[in-house]
């Protein structure tokens, strides 16, 4: 199964209210990774964001502060990424 997958905040400095942010997963998998899956940490229930190696927000709030992290998919399995947390100021 995919390991060694990783979640990463692509911006640049501190992010404010406004700002857009792309989040990028990447993870060593063979065979391939087959999809990729955005989650949000949350007391409930993580919640799922999006399918695909990139997630976007644009017009951040405080409301999307919090732990991120995404699962690589291949034919063996899945693997988490460890969370990464997005801090708006």
């Amino acid at each position: 199964s995919p390991k060694n997958t990783r979640a990463v905040v692509l911006s640049s400095g501190d992010t404010v209210e406004g700002d857009s942010v792309n989040l990028s997963c990447s993870s060593d998998a063979n065979p391939p990774v087959l999809t990729y899956s955005w989650f949000k940490q949350t007391a409930a229930a993580d919640t799922l964001l999006t399918t695909g190696q990139n997630y976007s927000i644009s017009n951040i709030s405080s409301q999307h502060r919090g732990l991120y992290y995404c699962t690589a998919h291949n034919l063996l399995g899945q693997h988490n990424s460890t969370p990464t947390l997005l801090d708006v100021s």
